[in-house]
């Protein structure tokens, strides 16, 4: 699920992922911000928090981030970049 709220020149975001099921599943929730700057670029970040339940293992979470940028040279064409957890945070997992 996502919802995303449009202006003029910001945006914002709400996103909510589950996989798996009661053995082992996934989860993660999100909160995003995108800001235009000028006609041709706009940038944005997003906030996670994410968890893992593995049934013969326990539970674990954490908290991550998300960037990127997109670049439009021309009306029909849009070039883009993003980055999930740049800095490689680790999951420790907890009994």
């Amino acid at each position: 699920m996502a919802i995303a709220v449009p202006t003029d020149v910001d945006g914002f975001g709400f996103q909510a992922n589950y996989f798996g099921f009661s053995d082992y599943n996934e989860s993660q929730l999100g909160i995003a911000y995108a800001k235009k700057l000028g006609q041709l670029i706009s940038i944005g970040v997003q906030f996670n928090y994410y968890a893992i339940h593995i049934s013969e293992y326990g539970n674990t979470n954490t908290v991550n981030f998300e960037t990127g940028f997109i670049i439009h040279p021309t009306e029909k064409i849009a070039i883009g970049f993003h980055v999930y957890d740049p800095i490689g945070g680790k999951i420790p997992m907890k009994n």
